[in-house]
């Protein structure tokens, strides 16, 4: 059971809502289009959810490798990694070994799902699996060069929702585009003030992130800019746009955002004291997700009445 744990950790399996909520959302608007299939969603979860592992174990192994991990003395429960490599509780080279694994067992479903709906799939898989693999790894190593939150928000907003959709439908829509916007931005806003309390061994070990480039004080404002950015994308999208009022349910969520923010403001520069503020981020990207796909199942359950 105590190896069981920290693979768990090592996965960091709590947090697989990060790609799990946009495929979730991506099969919400296929049910609420009548496209929905219960086999085909649990290949995508399993498809998705084995990505996030690979990318996890591999940020891991190369943040390792860096030394970034090594040099960050303040790690939080949300940042500066598992630390299971760091504590000589797994090897390195077995959690590389593991990360490698975990993208084998994507690409094995996600080829049967590109036999199931098309080839036009693999538009969206392949760039999945090689800039999550590049975010960290040499020589591109994307997460060190500035790149991070535009790529896990691209990855984990628009890539993910319209390719799960895509599964289902054959068909690329605007409804897809617009429904994956709030999400992708606030999983980019989970990293971006993740990387606050890791700024100065990031710094140390090359890792030139927008935290690192101007400063915490002045990065504040990239982080309300998101926030920001993700709720005009559900305000816009919801009413009178092309998705259904319900979504615009997850607006709901928008004193958790305030929350974080608040917090953030005033602690931008104590490591510690920005925990709550990380964890409400995490809360308001699930919150927004859920009410989202709650808002277009009762949109298809009013239709069907």
């Amino acid at each position: 059971m105590k190896q069981i744990g920290l693979w768990v950790r090592a996965m960091r399996l709590p947090f697989l809502q990060a790609s799990l909520i946009p495929a979730a959302l991506g099969s919400a608007l296929a049910y609420r289009n009548g496209t929905f299939s219960w086999g085909l969603f649990v290949g995508i979860m399993a498809g998705i959810g084995a990505i996030n592992i690979a990318t996890n174990l591999s940020n891991d192994y190369f943040d390792h490798r860096s030394g970034a991990d090594e040099r960050n003395r303040q790690p939080t429960p949300f940042s500066g990694g598992s630390r299971v490599i760091q504590e000589g509780r797994i090897p390195s080279e077995t959690v590389f070994v593991a990360a490698m694994i975990s993208y084998a067992v994507a690409v094995v479903i996600g080829l049967f799902l590109t036999v199931q709906s098309g080839w036009t799939l693999l538009w969206f898989g392949v760039p999945g699996v090689v800039l999550s693999y590049f975010y960290t790894a040499p020589p591109l190593k994307l997460g060190y060069r500035g790149w991070g939150e535009f790529l896990v928000g691209v990855l984990l907003g628009p890539l993910a929702v319209m390719g799960s959709y895509y599964v289902y439908s054959r068909a690329l829509t605007p409804q897809a585009f617009l429904l994956s916007l709030p999400v992708g931005f606030l999983v980019a806003g989970i990293l971006y003030i993740n990387e606050f309390p890791d700024a100065d061994s990031d710094a140390a070990s090359g890792k030139r992130h927008w935290i690192v480039r101007v400063g915490r004080k002045k990065a504040v404002k990239g982080y309300f800019a998101i926030l920001g950015a993700a709720y005009l994308s559900l305000l816009l999208s919801g009413w009178p746009g092309p998705l259904p009022a319900w979504t615009l349910l997850a607006l709901a969520s928008l004193p958790i955002a305030v929350q974080a923010g608040r917090i953030l403001y005033r602690s931008y520069d104590q490591s510690q004291r920005l925990i709550p503020a990380m964890g409400l981020t995490i809360g308001a990207h699930l919150a927004v997700g859920l009410l989202q796909i709650v808002g277009l199942l009762l949109d298809a359950w009013r239709g069907h009445a």
